[in-house]
Formats: C-alpha cells, sequence, structure tokens
C-alpha cells in the first residue's frame, strides 16, 4: 500500500530489500501466469529493465562490490509534489528540487 515505506527505507534497501517484496503466493500466481526467464550475462556485461519488472539476483559470489546504477527520465511536466502520508521528502541527490531546463534532442548533438 502507497505510504507504508519505512522511514530512509533507501538506506537499507540496496543490501536486502524487505518492503515491496511479494508474499510466497503472489510469487508463485506471477511465475505460473508468466514464468521465469533468466537473464545470463558475461562478468561485466550491463543488464536494462523496466523498474517495474518483477526481478532479482542471487549473492554476489566474487570478492569485488556489485555495481547498482538507477536513472530515471520524466516529463519536466511531472513536477516533484510534496510528499504524502507525512512521509519526509526525498534527497536532493534522488529527487530534485532545483529548477531543471529542458533538454531539447539535437541541441546536445556536437557538429
Amino acid at each position: 500500500m502507497r505510504g507504508d515505506y519505512p522511514r530512509n527505507n533507501h538506506e537499507r534497501s540496496l543490501k536486502k530489500q524487505e518492503v515491496g517484496v511479494p508474499d510466497p503466493i503472489s510469487l508463485k500466481l506471477l511465475v505460473d501466469n508468466g514464468g521465469i526467464h533468466p537473464v545470463c550475462a558475461k562478468a561485466g556485461s550491463v543488464v536494462f529493465f523496466d523498474c517495474n519488472t518483477m526481478h532479482a539476483s542471487s549473492g554476489n559470489l566474487s570478492p569485488w562490490p556489485r555495481a547498482n546504477v538507477f536513472t530515471v527520465y520524466n516529463s519536466v511536466e511531472n513536477v516533484l509534489q510534496e510528499p504524502k502520508y507525512g512521509l519526509d521528502p526525498r534527497p536532493e541527490h534522488i529527487a530534485t528540487r532545483k529548477g531543471v531546463e529542458a533538454v531539447v534532442p539535437g541541441d546536445a548533438v556536437i557538429s
């Protein structure tokens, strides 16, 4: 349910996700309906997927840390609103409140 996330969940969720995880019955229904499709890639590969895709990963078996990059693209019309349900605002590095100029495709092209 919206608003039920613990405060500062982002600080713990990359270590172990415990909020928003489907219960065993829901997970079985998802698998029965859509199956499980593994993504296999060589070491050093990059995998992109929509954040709404049900996904998981096993523990990192290498001695090196695993890196994650989360990128979100929103329309400039999708203005950040004050949080609901009495939640704290997201940190500035996650949700900026500074003015942002729209980038027009082609403006960044180097001739």
